[in-house]
């Protein structure tokens, strides 16, 4: 999930350059501090490289707060306030899905199609 973030912050430094634009400090904390921008970022540029237009015009955001709500879960000792428990990756219950394996795969398939769509796009801002 660390990776998939980073990916995004890059894709929009990236995509900052391009456009020859310069970033502010309020820019930089608005946007490449926010877990929930670069998982945007990183999910976007995946699916403009698939050709693939989401069916629900949130789709990016709610999916990047799922993941940035799993990446809790399945990372992180973390207090559920709706459960009023504690939870670790060894003990999800309650939010769904109680497999780490699965959540572990799925995060590397994501970050390895991040940094597909990142290093396409380092190589066409060299040109």
């Amino acid at each position: 999930m660390l990776s998939f973030e980073e990916s995004g912050k890059t894709l929009l430094l990236i995509n900052h350059k391009m456009q020859k634009k310069e970033i502010t400090k309020a820019q930089w904390v608005k946007k490449f501090c926010s877990h929930t921008i670069k998982n945007i970022a990183s999910r976007t540029t995946i699916w403009q490289d698939a050709v693939f237009t989401p069916r629900f015009a949130d789709w990016d955001r709610i999916l990047a707060k799922f993941d940035q709500e799993w990446k809790h879960v399945w990372t992180y000792v973390h207090y559920d306030f709706g459960n009023q428990k504690w939870t670790t990756p060894l003990n999800p219950r309650g939010f769904g899905m109680e497999n780490p394996q699965s959540f572990c795969v799925n995060a590397m398939s994501h970050a390895r199609e991040a940094l597909e769509s990142l290093i396409k796009r380092l190589d066409k801002s060299r040109l």
